[in-house]
């Protein structure tokens, strides 16, 4: 709010000063200051000040005798202009330095276009409420315009150039006693130039533009800053003379036009010179930055100019070598040729040296030599010609070859060695894949990856192999991967996956797989998630083990566990060297003593002490493989009695053939004894009651051979004698057999006779 009031207050107030010193119509003057003011606050400060214009321009009318609404349009069209001309100077990227010649036509066009826009929209909205006559608006128009556009050449580069002046500070000369000169020349030009004191003999006496040399002198000497400040009091001064009807302006054209010129022309003269100055400054900065060594000389190889870094390269003093043959301070002796003139040098080699790079051998003030890299051009400045040479020490750089060529043959000789390292390596490593893949396939173990994010499984060869699929086939999604999975089994693997991938955690277990030829195995299978830095899991990695084999052999095993625990014999095993390693439950039974009271007890426990020889003797020569028939052997149980057993003595052989255990199947005789005893008891009372019975028979077959015998003797008829003798003949020999049958130990077989 403060600086819309000030600048209000600013508005005004020169508005007043303008129409007191030179009134043209009753809104103008011929330079309208407020409106360059306007334009330079709002390119400054932002166009957030307008109100302060508008506020300066309506309290500036009001005074003037308007009406408030004439008032309110006059103040919105120079704000308008105003805020038009602070947008296309910013646009287009004017500065407000006002160093380049760009920003003074920058400058001058946007004035020219905000200015006949606001007053051509002014007077036409003037004519049309009345206020202006219409055969009067031109020349209204006319007037307006000149003023605003004489007020923006004017007092808005003053303000532009002041309020920047830190940019152009260090290019000024404000210390010196040329700017009190340049004050009291201008003071005493426009006094001379405007109060008519030209002698009349001078030509053009009655001329303005005798002060354009004092406001060149400025521009060209201290900048945009001073010239501007110059151009406005000259004019200013101009206008004042001009209001006291004194100095060469015959009409208000000649005085408009003069401010116009010479404004323009101070302004333009100010850039040039101040570019040109920055130009100066940049070559300076340039040369006495420039790492490089830069010499200039002119044709004739005199030394011109020579920057800091070149005094030091070659240890010269620019001040004592100026003006010199340069040759013989920086040309190694013995090289006539590079010592001769350098006009004629360049004149005969200008198309291999100019502009192109060269490697030489240079020379310091105290006669050391060293590499250099030169690289010449040749210019023209203000008609003479000079040549610029740059020079590069390439000591470093030599050095830096030279190591480079060391590490290169370094290199070359590590690289030869890494490769003969790396084919050692790259051997090495298909040998170990070649032992791997041998590896997996005789543990029959493959390993895998679960992508899960791309859902995609990767097998080893070893795993596509006991699946029977072609390793070359393309890879498997999860789902695919499930599908070789046996339907029952497809849920529990599911569930686990799940959990491990929950918890993070490792997973195992077993599962049936089809094969393509449709057979069964069984894997077993050991994984573990994996997991990204931010602890979300990416990927399953394990491996599966074919354990079909395995599988079938535990379950055999089991089953001969079982067979063995079941049997009713007794089975023990012994080690080599006579150790009780396993006891079924027969053996418990029948030992009265349980398995792990006997396992890793000796094999002596099992007999009295006069039979344990015969044991371990038996048990030394089954592992020395020999083999044992069924045989006898007294043992003895837990509480001490003791017993007949049938024992089978056999031994062990693993799949090599080598014997690593010994059998013992032992059945109780006990039982068996007993019911021996019986049957030889039975037999004996038998074998007596059958020989009491044979007796008997044999007694009576006797009789009944005698009572025939009787018979015959008693029978007078022959043929009843021979009858009975017959019979008799009958009877012995039935006697005759059953005797034979009687001594005969074998029922089955009779020999007779």
């Amino acid at each position: 709010m403060g600086a819309d009031l000030v600048l209000a207050a600013s508005i005004v107030l020169t508005a007043h000063i303008g129409i007191s010193i030179h009134q043209v119509s009753h809104l103008g003057s011929l330079v309208w200051a407020p409106t360059g003011i306007s334009l330079a606050a709002l390119t400054l400060w932002g166009t957030r000040l307008w109100p302060g214009v508008a506020l300066g321009v309506v309290i500036t009318v009001l005074t003037f005798g308007f009406s408030l609404p004439v008032a309110l349009i006059v103040a919105g069209c120079n704000t308008l202009e105003a805020f038009l001309g602070a947008l296309l100077l910013r646009r287009l990227g004017f500065r407000p330095a006002m160093g380049r010649v760009y920003d003074v036509v920058i400058l001058l066009g946007v004035a020219i276009v905000t200015t006949l826009f606001a007053t051509m929209l002014v007077t036409e909205t003037l004519v049309a409420i009345g206020v202006i006559e219409p055969e009067t608006a031109p020349t209204f128009r006319a007037i307006v315009s000149w003023g605003h556009l004489s007020a923006i050449l004017l007092v808005s580069p003053v303000m532009f150039t002041h309020v920047a002046r830190k940019q152009l500070r260090d290019l000024e000369r404000p210390n010196s006693l040329e700017p009190i000169a340049m004050c009291i020349c201008i003071a005493a030009t426009i006094v001379v130039v405007f109060g008519g004191w030209l002698p009349d003999w001078l030509p053009g006496s009655n001329t303005p533009y005798y002060v354009l040399p004092v406001l060149l002198w400025t521009a060209v000497r201290f900048g945009p800053r001073y010239a501007s400040l110059a151009s406005l009091v000259t004019c200013g001064m101009a206008l004042l003379y001009a209001s006291l009807e004194r100095g060469p302006f015959m009409t208000l054209t000649d005085l408009q036009s003069f401010i116009w010129l010479s404004s323009i022309t101070t302004l333009t003269i100010a850039a040039l010179a101040f570019d040109r100055l920055c130009a100066v400054r940049r070559r300076s900065a340039i040369l006495h930055s420039a790492l490089d060594a830069i010499v200039t000389t002119d044709e004739a190889g005199r030394l011109v100019e020579l920057n800091p870094a070149a005094e030091q390269l070659f240890g010269l003093h620019e001040p004592d070598v100026l003006g010199k043959d340069l040759a013989p301070f920086v040309i190694p002796p013995g090289e006539d040729e590079r010592h001769r003139s350098l006009r004629a040098y360049l004149h005969e080699n200008d198309e291999t040296i100019i502009g192109k790079r060269l490697r030489a051998q240079a020379m310091r003030s105290n006669g050391t030599q060293f590499p250099a890299e030169i690289a010449i051009t040749r210019l023209v400045d203000q008609g003479e010609v000079l040549v610029v040479g740059f020079v590069r020490d390439r000591t470093p750089e030599v050095l830096a070859e030279r190591a480079l060529l060391r590490a290169q043959d370094d290199l070359e000789r590590k690289v030869d060695e890494r490769t003969a390292l790396l084919v050692a390596t790259n051997r090495e490593l298909e040998d170990s894949e070649t032992l791997m893949r041998e590896a997996e396939e005789l543990a029959q173990l493959g390993s895998f990856e679960l992508d899960l994010r791309s859902r995609v499984a990767k097998f080893s060869y070893e795993l596509y192999r006991i699946l029977g699929r072609d390793p070359r086939a393309p890879q498997l999604t999860f789902q695919e991967a499930m599908e070789l999975v046996e339907p029952g089994d497809r849920g529990r693997v599911r569930a686990v996956a799940d959990h491990a991938v929950k918890q993070r955690s490792e997973l195992g277990l077993q599962i049936r797989v089809m094969r393509a030829d449709r057979s069964l195995r069984t894997l077993q299978v050991q994984g573990r998630v994996l997991v990204d830095d931010e602890g979300r899991p990416t990927r399953i990695v394990g491996c599966a083990q074919d354990v079909t084999d395995r599988v079938r052999a535990e379950e055999w095993s089991k089953r001969f566990f079982d067979l063995v625990e079941s049997s009713e014999d007794a089975i023990i095993g012994f080690t080599l060297a006579g150790t009780i390693e396993s006891w079924n439950a027969a053996a418990a039974k029948l030992f009265g003593l349980s398995a792990s009271a006997a396992i890793g007890a000796p094999s002596t426990i099992l007999v009295p002490e006069n039979q344990a020889r015969v044991l371990e003797d038996t048990i030394r020569r089954v592992a020395g493989g020999q083999r044992i028939a069924h045989h006898e052997l007294v043992h003895r149980r837990q509480d001490g009695t003791e017993f007949d057993a049938w024992v089978t003595t056999s031994a062990i052989i693993d799949p090599e053939g080598h014997v690593v255990g010994i059998s013992e199947v032992l059945r109780d005789l006990t039982p068996m004894k007993r019911v021996e005893q019986e049957l030889r008891t039975s037999l004996r009372e038998k074998d007596a009651l059958l020989r009491e019975v044979h007796h008997r028979v044999k007694n009576n077959l006797q009789v009944i051979s005698s009572l025939l015998r009787l018979q015959v003797a008693a029978q007078p008829n022959e043929a009843s004698k021979q009858s009975l003798l017959d019979s008799q003949s009958r009877i012995q020999s039935m006697a005759l057999v059953h005797e034979l049958l009687y001594q005969s130990k074998d029922f089955a077989h009779l020999e007779i006779g």
